[in-house]
């Protein structure tokens, strides 16, 4: 029952009552006071569970932008019962406003890319720089909203108009529109206060999404970067075939873990393909041989060892060699090496 029905039937009551029209009068009057805190309260019941769900689907099935948007557009229009809603998004320098999604009560469908330009409507795009909330009843003749009354309200049939501007890091964004379609609509501050909520969980998904796309970013970087340094590695050091039943790999300088763990899977690969009988070690860029790439050289030799293959050591001499490596054969340079394999048997 609504209030004109609820008012119809008391006055009807005390009418049979016999009591004067002044006494049915404040009778109407009482059940409206005390019916309107009943409705505000249903109403707040309502915007706070459809905040809640707004929460819970943010954080447990991290929405994306485009995702809490048309959700907020939707609970908008089912908690205030408003005929449109729609969220917009500035450009980089705030000359025009995007729709980033339009949501209809009448036919339930979203829409996007509807523009308005700040040269149109200056009053409406300054206004948006300070103000928290437009709660606008006569959206036709206020000023916050009157130029929009002939190229659209009239068309649009928008009667009241409620907008939230959406703030990120201080900045204005954007704006989230609620139009209303029938009388003219006084907003209550409840209905203020939840809008101007549903713009500020619209900000935190804005800073979610910064923060998503920032993410792979960083992560398509660190990709690139560790697929530039794998290439680099397989051209300073390929496992070459300079003979029949010869290997040959260049190390091509210090080797840490990870590019020795590099080398040493793509010469275990040549190994098992190729079946060579020496594989030569070429180590004249080398200034030194220091623990890590003593270990690498040493990891190499057990691993040719296994596919029956003898390693030499080619552009070192014997003194440099660590103690653990020295009953391998070292040569000066890599073509006394690749000597001294084609001069042995396979």
């Amino acid at each position: 029952m609504d209030l004109r029905e609820r008012a119809a039937r008391i006055v009807t009551i005390v009418r049979g009552e016999g009591r004067t029209r002044e006494a049915a009068t404040q009778a109407v009057l009482v059940e409206l006071e005390a019916a309107e805190p009943r409705e505000a309260e249903l109403s707040w019941k309502r915007q706070l569970g459809a905040l809640l769900e707004l929460t819970r689907g943010q954080g447990l099935e991290q929405w994306s932008l485009e995702q809490t948007l048309r959700r907020v557009t939707e609970l908008a229009v089912d908690t205030l019962g408003v005929a449109r809603m729609s969220a917009w998004f500035f450009n980089a320098d705030q000359s025009v406003l995007a729709a980033a999604d339009v949501f209809e009560a009448a036919t339930r469908l979203h829409s996007a890319g509807a523009r308005l330009d700040r040269n149109d409507f200056p009053r409406y795009f300054a206004l948006l720089s300070d103000a928290r909330v437009l709660a606008v009843r006569d959206a036709s003749h206020d000023p916050r909203s009157a130029e929009f009354a002939a190229i659209y309200f009239a068309q649009a049939g928008v009667s009241s108009t409620l907008d939230a501007p959406v703030r990120w890091q201080g900045v204005p964004t954007g704006v989230l529109c609620c139009e209303h379609s029938g009388p003219l609509r006084s907003w209550r501050d409840d209905e203020i206060s939840f809008i101007a909520s549903l713009a500020d969980a619209v900000s935190l998904a804005l800073e979610a999404d910064h923060r998503r796309r920032t993410e792979q970013a960083l992560a398509e970087k660190l990709a690139l970067i560790e697929a530039q340094q794998a290439a680099l590695h397989g051209l300073r050091s390929p496992v070459l075939e300079l003979w029949d039943g010869v290997l040959a790999l260049p190390l091509g300088g210090p080797l840490d873990a990870s590019r020795g763990a590099a080398l040493l899977a793509s010469l275990t690969a040549a190994l098992a393909d190729r079946r060579p009988a020496f594989v030569l070690l070429d180590l004249s860029e080398l200034e030194r041989i220091d623990a890590d790439t003593s270990a690498a050289l040493a990891a190499m030799v057990r691993a040719a060892a296994e596919h029956h293959a003898q390693c030499v050591l080619a552009g070192v001499h014997g003194e440099l060699v660590p103690a653990e490596l020295r009953g391998l054969v070292t040569t000066s340079s890599l073509k006394t090496g690749l000597q001294h394999c084609i001069k042995r048997p396979r």
